[in-house]
């Protein structure tokens, strides 16, 4: 099988690279610039042309690209998505419906959605690990390496530029209070997104300061895309409170995440580590590695959770329903459903070793048996061929 792989260079890129080489596929990776994902014209006429000269039989890239599915479309050739981000945005556009399309989604809810707007190629499928190049890579004793620390979290808490609900100008007094009793609300539900039913069409409408002017290729309406941005704003308070009031408790807590990140007090701030090489090694090495979930993702399972359990690390993460469809909680990660239950599951597995190590060992043997690349990748094309 002849395979064209769009690269954006994003993290994943060398995992999937590894699978489709070791499963024999022929894959000629793209990764020509492009400046508008719905339509960039110079960038069709240089992927057109390299589809033209190639007896591809696919496409296929992380995240949708509605360009390229315009581009597939066109030649009539296959073009499969798996969508990693969330939320993304590209999803819902008009080019979701081209009949080439085959879109991979790893929430549960965005396949419900797409769905519901009548896109027949859309399946839901989990993320995945390459727990081969894992294998090769994690030295047998962990110990003799520099990455030790109790509590761990690698992420972002987006107090940055991608912080959108900060850059809104003239919010109301009224509306500033309102907003901020649903991110206090939200924070203590899980499972369970409270934003999507409160902000509706009819509440934006209201909102003179909330205008988003789309293009009419764009599904999502303001009231879509401004929930979007206050999931994002929910998480950017939630994840500071979190890892302070861990780090209030006495234990020590070590963020990782690049080098514009908030720093938070009694946390230490350790910056960025490399995806491929570096991070693994400090999920399995960290006693514990905390998962506190995106809010636009609303029932799926984080990356983010799979790679901890994927190198042999202890995840305690908050209740996501997917995590807890596929993992036993209690054997094979562990989760928290508020903030008092998090603090003292942190200090009873901080005391307790023997079963920390045997709850990282239960989720790597279930990762290796239902989320390794190798596995899902089978699926994915099991379905498209």
């Amino acid at each position: 099988m002849k395979i064209l792989y769009f690269s954006w260079d994003e993290i994943t890129e060398n995992d999937i690279l590894d699978v489709f080489n070791r499963k024999g596929y022929n894959v000629d990776v793209d990764k020509t610039p492009i400046t508008d994902k719905l339509n960039d014209i110079d960038f069709a006429e240089k992927f057109l042309d390299k589809i033209q000269h190639n007896n591809y039989d696919c496409v296929f890239s992380f995240n949708f690209y509605p360009i390229i599915s315009k581009v597939c479309e066109a030649m009539g050739i296959k073009y499969i998505s798996w969508s990693f981000d969330s939320p993304c945005m590209t999803l819902y556009t008009k080019a979701i419906f081209n009949t080439c399309n085959y879109i991979f989604v790893f929430d549960r809810t965005d396949a419900i959605k797409l769905h519901s707007l009548g896109v027949e190629n859309v399946y839901h499928m989990p993320l995945a690990v390459n727990t081969y190049k894992l294998e090769k890579l994690l030295p047998e004793d962990i110990s003799s390496t520099n990455y030790q620390y109790d509590v761990s979290f690698v992420g972002k808490t987006y107090n940055d530029h991608t912080n959108f609900f900060d850059q809104i100008k003239n919010i109301p007094d009224y509306y500033t209070g309102y907003f901020k009793a649903l991110i206090d609300a939200q924070m203590d539900l899980f499972g369970f997104d409270l934003a999507s039913g409160v902000i509706t069409e009819d509440f934006v409408k209201k909102l003179n300061f909330v205008n988003f002017n789309t293009s009419d290729e764009i599904l999502l309406n303001d009231a879509n895309i401004f929930t979007q941005i206050l999931q994002k704003k929910i998480t950017s308070v939630e994840r500071p409170e979190i890892l302070q009031a861990i780090a209030d408790t006495g234990v020590s807590v070590t963020h990782f995440a690049p080098p514009d990140e908030i720093k938070i007090e009694n946390v230490k701030y350790a910056g960025y580590v490399n995806y491929d090489k570096e991070m693994p090694l400090v999920f399995r090495a960290s006693k514990i590695n905390l998962n506190i979930t995106l809010r636009s993702i609303i029932s799926g399972i984080p990356l983010r959770c799979l790679d901890i359990m994927g190198a042999g690390g202890f995840l305690l993460s908050n209740y996501q329903p997917e995590l807890a469809e596929h993992f036993i909680d209690g054997k094979e990660m562990v989760m928290y459903t508020g903030r008092d239950d998090l603090l003292s599951k942190i200090q009873y597995y901080l005391n307790h070793e023997d079963e920390r190590i045997a709850i990282a060992l239960g989720g790597y043997e279930k990762i290796k048996q239902e989320f390794s690349y190798d596995i899902i990748l089978d699926k994915i094309m099991g379905i498209v061929f």
